[in-house]
């Protein structure tokens, strides 16, 4: 017997929760738009320096490349210079951290 995760089309990329706490190097940044229901939410593909084992349905792959909607993540990362110094070549080492007692998710410097 086989299981559907066989038939999938991979993904471009995966969740960035997959390697929230472990630090990245960011080499690219990319808008994306998430589609939930008929709802369209802002999100990014980041592209990273490293290479990350990550485990998605039971299968072991490696990724450089994650999505995500966390609003925060998001608008940090759409920084104009940012943007531009990434373009440039510029890196940006960072991790994405939960700050105590909030809900949400941020970047900070690794």
């Amino acid at each position: 017997m086989t299981n559907l995760s066989k038939y999938k089309a991979p993904s471009d990329s995966v969740k960035l929760s997959l390697i929230d706490g472990q630090p990245f190097t960011i080499t690219d940044v990319q808008d994306n738009v998430y589609k939930d229901d008929d709802k369209e939410v802002p999100s990014v593909v980041i592209t990273t320096e490293e290479t990350f084992s990550v485990n998605i349905e039971g299968d072991d792959i490696e990724a450089n490349k994650f999505h995500t909607t966390r609003e925060v993540v998001v608008e940090t990362l759409s920084n104009k210079q940012l943007r531009e110094d990434l373009a440039n070549g510029e890196t940006l080492k960072v991790k994405c951290e939960q700050p105590k007692g909030k809900r949400y998710f941020v970047l900070v410097d690794a």
